[in-house]
């Protein structure tokens, strides 16, 4: 309008702001036994990824002569996203061992697959605009024990087969790596071999003989184990006597088993044959 009560009419205009307002930043809980768990306030409902920068645990590879060699590796993210499902996936670096929660969206680094005592560096996002880095939390030192060998020192008959399973554990820890089993056989041995689909020794001895076999493996994170095994191949020989008769030497259970040299032999539970019976009886003969 024009006069002069124009001045007296201020012109209005309606302006949109759009305000971005920075999610809460998340939590890093380095956890004792080495894993590391990444968390965001799940009040904040518009969060919908979660980023994790950390460092990979060393690259470990067991040698043939039982040496362990170590491979540092790069810094590398994993990313969790929200998806239309309202579910969390990983969607960026996932690899075993690192898992996220489908409800809450919170990130486990398992100890295998993170450094000992580095830097974990975390953020979150919500509707494009990102949170700041999570305080500094570095993770904790991992589980240090080493595996288990079970299978110890056996006895064989000459000639039979045998399949012989190492029994191979890690208890509570976090677990053997099966890429990194070694077995050692005797220079030059054809009677024997190592199955690695069934991680057993199989194989036959012919004659009167003890083999050793060095094995060696490490869990998944390096610590390594090592064992010497026996197989001792053993030859019974039958014992005939008329009842209640006499048999020589029968104390002498050595006597009565051929055994590889080096090795002793004793009556287990002193229980040694008669001939009081007639009849065929089973004696049980130990040998070290």
């Amino acid at each position: 309008p024009h006069g002069p009560y124009a001045s007296n009419y201020p012109r209005v205009k309606t302006v949109k702001v759009k305000v971005r307002i920075k999610p809460t930043k998340p939590t890093v809980t380095p956890d004792d036994n080495g894993d590391v768990r990444i968390g965001y306030n799940t009040n904040e409902i518009n969060v919908n990824k979660v980023e994790v920068t950390y460092t990979p645990a060393d690259n470990y590879r067991l040698e043939d002569n039982g040496n362990v060699t170590r491979t540092p590796q790069e810094r590398t993210t994993v990313t969790a996203t929200k998806g239309a499902d309202n579910q969390w996936h990983i969607t960026s670096g996932a690899k075993e061992g690192i898992d996220v929660n489908l409800t809450t969206g919170e990130i486990t680094l398992k100890d295998q697959v993170v450094k000992d005592q580095t830097k974990i560096q975390a953020k979150v996002v919500a509707q494009e605009v990102s949170s700041d880095e999570n305080d500094t939390n570095d993770s904790k030192n991992g589980e240090s024990k080493k595996p288990t060998i079970g299978l110890n020192n056996t006895l064989v008959e000459v000639g039979k087969e045998f399949s012989l399973p190492l029994d191979l554990s890690d208890g509570t820890g976090v677990g053997v790596d099966d890429t990194n089993i070694k077995v050692s056989l005797p220079n030059g041995e054809t009677g024997l071999t190592y199955d690695s689909t069934t991680k057993s020794i199989r194989g036959t001895i012919s004659t009167i003989a003890k083999k050793d076999i060095t094995v060696r493996v490490l869990d998944k994170n390096g610590n390594k184990a090592e064992k010497t095994i026996s197989i001792a191949a053993v030859k019974v020989k039958p014992i005939y006597a008329i009842k209640d008769g006499t048999i020589d030497n029968v104390d002498t259970a050595s006597n009565f088993v051929e055994l590889p040299a080096g090795l002793t032999a004793s009556w287990k539970d002193n229980s040694r044959p008669t001939t009081t019976v007639v009849g065929t009886t089973n004696k049980t003969v130990k040998v070290n």
